[in-house]
């Protein structure tokens, strides 16, 4: 547990690595690590978002679908970190001279980590919940995990995969039903996809940056990242 709570915390507090841009339109892949730039007369942000949620909710298949996003500007890795957590750097261009390269970090499901998911909080941009359809304790989960937090983090994504069957399944509909119920409560965005495939179009890393930065005036100076779990290029 000693060991756990020390590499979170350095995984989570650690500097990001800025990442620059081989081409206009690099494919994943093509990242060097050196210094990245926004584009002349724009601006370049940093952030890091975990991935949170039960084992077979689709955190890994988020993953993979925020890198099939049209906004998506290059990605570096994927890199596997010690323990099962997986970290995955995508820049997402946001228009208007607004890039963000986030750093996606996909944590396991594993009990050890509710413990340490405040570290992660505190270093966080945003949080992403994946919940399943298919798991009847998954509302429960989610509220475990929002606990384990110590509260809603002030920007919050929630995912929620799978259909709720033909027709629909009064089970997978009350599960429905509350979690979106307590997606209100927390404040958080929430979508939902049926399929691996709608996830891949639903425009994920976009939404992502978008929700991160959402507080953000048009021009930023370093004060307005206080507190935010924002850097500046």
């Amino acid at each position: 547990q000693a060991v756990l709570k020390f590499s979170a915390a350095c995984l989570a507090l650690r500097p990001l690595a800025i990442m620059s841009v081989a081409s206009p339109s690099p494919a994943p892949g093509q990242y060097a690590e050196g210094s990245w730039v926004a584009d002349q007369g724009g601006q370049g942000l940093t952030c890091q978002v975990p991935i949170v949620g039960a084992r077979g909710a689709g955190k890994s298949t988020l993953l993979q679908a925020a890198l099939q996003d049209a906004a998506l500007a290059g990605a570096a890795g994927p890199e596997e970190e010690a323990d099962g957590l997986r970290l995955q750097r995508a820049v997402c261009d946001l228009g208007r001279g607004v890039r963000v390269a986030a750093d996606l970090l996909e944590l396991p499901a594993d009990e050890r980590y509710l413990p340490l998911l405040t570290h992660f909080g505190t270093a966080a941009a945003c949080v992403i919940f994946v919940v399943s359809l298919a798991d009847p304790n998954g509302p429960d989960d989610l509220q475990r995990r929002i606990a384990a937090f110590g509260g809603a983090p002030r920007r919050g994504l929630l995912v929620v995969s799978g259909p709720v069957g033909t027709p629909p399944g009064e089970q997978a509909m009350e599960r429905l039903e509350r979690l979106r119920a307590l997606a209100g409560q927390c404040g958080f965005q929430c979508m939902r996809f049926e399929t691996p495939e709608a996830m891949q179009r639903g425009r994920l890393l976009r939404t992502i940056c978008t929700l991160a930065t959402r507080e953000l005036p048009a021009k930023v100076d370093p004060l307005h990242l206080l507190g935010s779990g924002l850097g500046q290029v």
